[in-house]
This record gives structure tokens, sequence and C-alpha cells, in this order.
């Protein structure tokens, strides 16, 4: 049998090495960084030229999510040294597309074939998106151009949230607040 010492002692150490432990998982998952296929992108910025699209691919669980944001920018020009101003067509095409495909219908879609996204919104200089993947596999968030004769400046955010990190982090957190309350019922109780 331990005397109360020795188990104060046990118990501190115990203590001390679960803190030591837990904060790696936190720290991945509060900075989002996942495993190799789960990492969010960084902000971007690009130029997205007349009839033309950029595309982002994410390998993604049932349960993750992407989320994103972006703005168009143009700075007065539609073409590059083009004053908007003199422009006939001002609001027309000011722009851009957004759509999220899953690897068949993006295919379907690179091909100029019929496709259906899982998201859409069409001619937007400005937006704040979230969706659910709904089944593993490879999903691309795309922009697209292709309707427009201007150039336009993009900038934006794309995250992927990993559905795993959160359910690894509640469990760490739920795990230590048991040993910490065991610890506090069995000091209570030695007393």
């Amino acid at each position: 049998m331990l005397t109360n010492k020795r188990f104060q002692l046990k118990t501190a150490i115990t203590f001390i090495l679960l803190l030591v432990i837990t904060p790696v998982p936190i720290g991945e998952a509060a900075t989002g960084e996942h495993p190799s296929n789960h990492s969010p992108q960084a902000t971007h910025s690009f130029w997205l030229s007349p009839l033309t699209s950029q595309v982002y691919s994410f390998e993604c669980a049932i349960g993750d999510a992407l989320e994103g944001s972006f703005t168009v920018t143009t700075d007065g020009d539609h073409f590059i040294y083009d004053q908007k101003k003199y422009d006939l067509w001002v609001g027309w095409g000011d722009g851009v597309d957004l759509y999220i495909f899953d690897n068949q219908s993006f295919e379907a879609w690179a091909q100029g074939l019929s496709a259906t996204p899982l998201y859409s919104e069409k001619d937007l200089t400005e937006l704040s998106w979230r969706i659910s993947i709904p089944r593993e596999g490879y999903w691309y968030v795309v922009y697209d151009n292709d309707s427009s004769i201007y150039g336009k400046q993009v900038e934006g955010t794309i995250t992927q949230l990993n559905q795993n990190s959160t359910v690894i982090l509640g469990l760490i957190i739920l795990s230590l607040g048991a040993v910490v309350s065991l610890i506090f019922v069995s000091l209570y109780r030695k007393r």
C-alpha cells in the first residue's frame, strides 16, 4: 500500500506527463496542421485571365468540410492598363464563377461535358462559403472566368477542416478531464 506522500508524488508525475504529452496533438489540431492530404490551403492571390480557370484540389474523407472566401479586385482595370471608367459594359462580367466538384464531375467539366457541381455560384465579386463533404475522394474548387473577356485579380482562402482532428482533440480533452477528476477524487478520499 502506498503512503500518502508517495501517492501524491505518483499522481503529480502522472499529471505532469499528461500535460507534457497532450499539447502536441492539441497544437496540431488547433493550427490546422493535419496529416499530408488534409492540409489547409494558404491564402492565395492570382490573376485570372479571360476565358480561363484556376483549380485547387483536396483529398477529403466523409465528414470533412471545405470553407473559403474570396474577393475579386480589379483596381479599375479590366485589361492591363485599361481604365474601367472608359468601358461600355461596366458591371457586366465583373465576377467569377465558383464550382466545387467531386472527381467524376470535375473530369466531365474539364472535358467540356455536362457536369453537376456539389456547390456553385455565378458572377460574384465576393463570397464566403462552407460545404460538408458527402463522400471520400478528391474534391476540386474551381474559380472560373470562362464567361468573361475581362481578366480579374482574385484574393482569397480555402481551408480543409478535417473531421478526424476535431474528434481526436475532443477525446484528448475529455480523457485529460477524466484523469484530473479521478486524481482529485482520490486525493479527497484520502483525507
